[in-house]
């Protein structure tokens, strides 16, 4: 397992930023997330939104509720709580320059009342004990170096009664080989990801910590259509990075998140990683 520091990812996501723009919607959906895809899903813009809804409705959250958004990035999950669930969202991130856009588009919206992002490590925060009803994290906890102290941090932050909803990657294998070893840490090391975890693994990991009725739903083929589209986006990504290369702009954080495309799509097509909806309790 290699260690990752904060400011490996705050690179990682800021660097990339041109990237999620130019292809995922970045600048109207806020959104850095696979989506989620069903038989009504007609494009990309529909998966992103239906990923918010869908853990939304799995959570329970209306306008009672107090929500952490773990690792929000831009803060599009938390823009759409604050908007159409009509509740207190806090968003946090590494990145101050992320934290920033939020709270503009926030302010923009007329929703500062309701979101509010600040810098803040997930696995170390400073809010009080038995703050929050719901702490959600889409595809943000395979950033820790270790997963439980995230977990014990969500346990810390939660009321009684309170929930734990995310989505996240996960291993499948039961015995590595070294193909998976080879295209999940390929994979691992362009997204400043410093191991995928087990999923048996992880859901143990919560209940060691206090958490009750552990569950996780393996959404994988939800995402695929997501997956592939970044596949297809490798092509003319090499292509425009050669370029780019000729003209003296090559810039090596783009080179690798080019390379992530490819790694993640082969990865899932031999079966070594799953997509996981996670829940969770604190009774």
């Amino acid at each position: 397992m290699q260690e990752v520091k904060n400011q490996e990812i705050i690179h990682y996501y800021e660097t990339c930023d041109e990237h999620y723009s130019l292809l995922w919607h970045l600048n109207t959906h806020m959104a850095m997330h696979y989506g989620y895809w069903d038989k009504n899903t007609r494009n990309l813009k529909d998966a992103l939104f239906n990923l918010n809804e869908l853990l939304a409705n799995e959570a329970g959250i209306d306008a009672s509720t107090k929500v952490l958004d773990a690792g929000c990035g831009v803060g599009g999950s938390s823009l759409y709580l604050a908007r159409t669930r009509k509740c207190q969202v806090e968003g946090i991130t590494l990145s101050s320059k992320h934290v920033a856009l939020a709270n503009t588009q926030s302010q923009k919206e007329g929703l500062a009342e309701l979101a509010h992002f600040s810098v803040n490590d997930f696995t170390s925060t400073n809010f009080e004990p038995e703050t929050f009803d719901v702490v959600w994290a889409i595809e943000s906890v395979c950033h820790a170096n270790e997963k439980k102290e995230f977990l014990a941090e969500a346990f810390r932050v939660l009321k009684k009664g309170g929930k734990l909803i995310m989505v996240d990657f996960y291993r499948t294998m039961p015995e590595p080989n070294e193909k998976e070893f080879y295209w999940l840490n390929s994979w691992a090391k362009t997204w400043a990801v410093p191991h995928f975890e087990y999923k048996d693994h992880f859901l143990q990991k919560a209940k060691e910590v206090g958490f009750s009725s552990v569950q996780a739903k393996d959404i994988t083929p939800n995402i695929k259509p997501s997956a592939r589209l970044l596949y297809f986006y490798f092509f003319p990504g090499m292509a425009w990075n050669y370029l780019l290369k000729l003209v003296g702009k090559h810039n090596n954080s783009h080179i690798e998140n080019i390379w992530s495309a490819y790694y993640q799509y082969h990865a899932l097509q031999k079966g070594f990683w799953s997509y996981e909806l996670i829940s969770a309790a604190k009774a």
